[in-house]
């Protein structure tokens, strides 16, 4: 089939009217954020609405340039614009200025970029690129009707599960494409811009691979917020018991789960009645366990009983699994990281300090009411009160401004903009497209998930950027062409692309 030339008739325009409404908007809301009586017009270039004009032209010209390339040039050139961006992430852990806590941006002259957020799309295209070279990658078709049946074989006891050899080629090299500008990031303690990177969950399971990728997702997520929220020791208790009644109900061996049950019921009577700490009874769980252990594999080798003992090996997973939670959030995030947490878990009550920004957030937006009190109207937003709502909270000025109904539209939008990317990745008949335009919608939605989530006190604050609403030029280019690839991709979707 011959190649279509002209690309404005091919792209996706309710995509393209969307990426610039939400840019008109966030022009105007940050507009009202930092509005500068001395500096009223909206095109002044001191002022930072008069250079978010200037990001929005630059970002134009950026979509158009993507527009007019060859779509073989982005396809071929994944690994290198890869490799470039991690040269980039790394070269900025040693010569970036600390600002707020974090090394994230590198400074040429005046001129400041974000690597970071560039790492975004380049890792998107090494991902798509290599996932779509794999042979034998079905898609998950039945996506979340598949998600729920091994769900319900899981609780009803049916599920098999089986040990299988470790596959570098389709396990290891995609994690590790995912894991490494992680830790980069990690490296300049920008911990927001590092948990973007859990959207690929989505991704690999998408592509093809188990849904038990997303099952194991949900089950480390619950166990992070419940230590977190509660206190590791209580946690490792539940889980112990959990998994040790479980494994007494599924053993054949009567005396053995008469053990088990005397075991858990000795932690008790310990543990309430004498009063032992938790820290030193969790050891006789902990041991417990590991004698189970050993005797099942005392007479074979310890991967052909896996599936008869996958609940314990659960278990140990679990506790290393909380045992590094507890760990990170001693010794590797800042104080205030930790403070914020502990205020989204109601541990720590601290409404002039690290819990201002969320409690000001939240009274802002609160008395925005149905309809917002108008442009440069909003009391708060007027008053400086709530620091970086120019950036992080831009939210707060969309509520306080614009109201219930105002913040209901930016939230449509959004919602409008990810899933009319996952309907066009559905269509194409590149296994490349497809996967780059999942990573595209899940880089989105964890983006307004976490920034909208934060702003209104249901996640922790952790500095993530409104995608296309916030102030800054390194987010709305990385962004804008994070998009655009893929809109050029979607443009030639009667082409399959070599990959």
């Amino acid at each position: 089939m011959a190649k279509r030339t002209n690309i404005l008739n091919n792209i996706d325009w309710v995509l393209l009217s969307i990426f610039l409404l939400l840019m008109v908007i966030g022009w105007v809301n940050i507009y009202g954020a930092v509005f500068d009586e001395l500096h009223p017009s909206m095109f002044d270039t001191t002022q930072r609405y008069g250079k978010q004009l200037l990001w929005i032209g630059g970002a134009l010209f950026l979509a158009f340039l993507i527009l007019s390339l060859d779509s073989k040039v982005f396809t071929y050139s994944a690994y290198i614009i890869y490799g470039i961006s991690l040269v980039m992430l790394f070269t900025t852990i040693f010569v970036a200025r600390e600002v707020n806590g974090a090394r994230s941006w590198l400074e040429i002259g005046s001129f400041k970029i974000q690597p970071s957020e560039f790492a975004k799309f380049a890792t998107s295209l090494a991902l798509a690129k290599y996932l779509s070279t794999l042979k034998n990658l079905k898609a998950n078709t039945g996506s979340l009707f598949e998600l729920g049946y091994q769900v319900s074989r899981i609780f009803t006891g049916k599920a098999v599960f089986r040990l299988q050899y470790i596959d570098w080629k389709t396990q290891v090299a995609p994690m590790a494409i995912i894991l490494v500008p992680m830790i980069l990031i990690l490296g300049q303690k920008d911990t927001g811009s590092m948990l973007v990177y859990l959207a690929f969950i989505f991704v690999w399971y998408r592509a093809g691979f188990s849904g038990s990728i997303l099952l194991i997702g949900f089950y480390l997520m619950v166990l992070s917020v419940l230590t977190l929220m509660v206190d590791a020791d209580s946690v490792i208790s539940a889980v112990c018991t959990i998994s040790l009644v479980l494994y007494a109900a599924y053993i054949k061996n009567t005396l053995g789960a008469l053990a088990l049950i005397a075991g858990i019921l000795i932690y008790y009577v310990l543990y309430f009645i004498f009063g032992w700490n938790a820290a030193i009874t969790n050891y006789l769980f902990i041991a417990l366990t590991g004698v189970f252990l050993i005797a099942n594999f005392t007479a074979e080798l310890m991967w052909k009983k896996f599936e008869k003992n996958f609940v314990l090996f659960s278990l140990l997973g679990s506790l290393l699994f909380i045992g590094s939670i507890q760990f990170l959030f001693d010794n590797v995030l800042q104080p205030h990281q930790k403070d914020r947490i502990l205020v989204l878990f109601g541990k720590k009550e601290d409404i002039h300090g690290v819990g201002y920004q969320a409690h000001v957030a939240k009274i802002a937006i609160g008395s925005g009411g149905l309809t917002g009190n108008g442009l440069l109207e909003g009391i708060i937003t007027k008053g400086n009160f709530v620091p970086e709502q120019g950036t992080d909270y831009i939210f707060c000025t969309v509520g306080e401004e614009w109201g219930f109904l105002g913040s209901t539209v930016v939230i449509c939008l959004y919602l409008a903009l990810i899933l009319r990317i996952i309907f066009r990745a559905e269509r194409q008949r590149s296994n490349f497209t497809r996967i780059y335009g999942y990573c595209v919608a899940s880089i989105l939605f964890i983006h307004f998930m976490i920034n909208i989530g934060m702003v209104i006190g249901l996640a922790p604050v952790i500095g993530i950027p409104l995608p296309f609403l916030s102030y800054g030029g390194s987010s709305l280019w990385a962004f804008t062409i994070l998009l655009f690839l893929f809109v050029k991709f979607d443009s030639q979707r009667l082409e399959v692309l070599e990959s």
